[in-house]
């Protein structure tokens, strides 16, 4: 009988690291650290793989800016969910229309989470790139809402679903971010830190959309939409998501 060192081990397509010398402060959370070759790819080895604590997630300028593209989506996202039929039956008298409108949004959203997180998985975009785009698309968008239905219920609902698909890419953004940029040794706490995000978004919302609706209307309602987003687009602009991990 063949006996074998019990500090390596080999199985078909599997090597496994000797972690035997490592502390375990320095082992990378739950992850089994190894290269796992086959047809499709090969996984991500973790135990290079620098992570944060959440006292230097707080420290860290890209934590505020992920935030803030995630209060600007969840503010626009917030608005369409509350908004969209009340101020489309202003124009569009078809509630069978609009309601058909409510239910392409979540199967536009799954797509564009989909697609967008692909395009990330093969490196054709970064990280940074589709925060960028969704923060675009949201601005722009909210910028015509007020517009759109006063021309077209067409126009409306492809306006409608082009916020539901930038909208949508919050959820690809912030747990991507929570693991690549900050690692996965405190992935559970770091996550619920930018997705507090969500609670600021909850609390400022009621205060900022009724006083403007009463006061200055649907057009400015929308606004405040369109300017949160530009101004987390031009900090996620000039914010650095290079880390430790990348």
């Amino acid at each position: 009988m063949k006996h074998y060192g019990s500090n390596s081990r080999s199985r078909k397509g599997i090597d496994t690291l000797d972690l035997s010398h490592r502390s375990r402060d320095d082992r990378v959370g739950d992850f089994n650290i190894e290269t796992v070759e086959e047809k499709e790819g090969t996984y991500l080895r973790t135990d290079n793989i620098y992570s944060y604590t959440p006292k230097e997630v707080l420290r860290s300028p890209v934590f505020y800016a992920v935030c803030f593209f995630g209060i600007a989506i969840e503010y626009g996202l917030l608005l369409k969910a509350n908004f969209y039929k009340k101020f489309a039956f202003l124009y569009i008298h078809n509630d069978k229309y609009l309601t058909l409108v409510g239910t392409l949004v979540p199967i536009i959203s799954t797509g564009s989470r989909i697609f967008f997180g692909t395009l990330m998985d093969k490196s054709l975009l970064c990280l940074k790139d589709v925060a960028i785009i969704g923060l675009s698309l949201n601005s722009v968008l909210c910028a015509f809402w007020y517009i759109s239905a006063r021309v077209n219920a067409i126009l409306y609902m492809f306006l409608v679903l082009g916020l539901a698909a930038a909208q949508s890419l919050m959820y690809v953004v912030i747990p991507t971010a929570a693991l690549r940029l900050f690692g996965p040794l405190h992935l559970s706490t770091n996550f619920g830190l930018l997705d507090s995000c969500s609670l600021f978004c909850s609390i400022l919302s009621p205060v900022v959309t009724s006083p403007f609706l009463h006061t200055f209307g649907w057009p400015w309602v929308f606004i405040t939409g369109s300017v949160c987003s530009l101004l987390a687009l031009c900090y996620v602009t000039l914010t650095n998501f290079k880390t430790a991990c990348r």
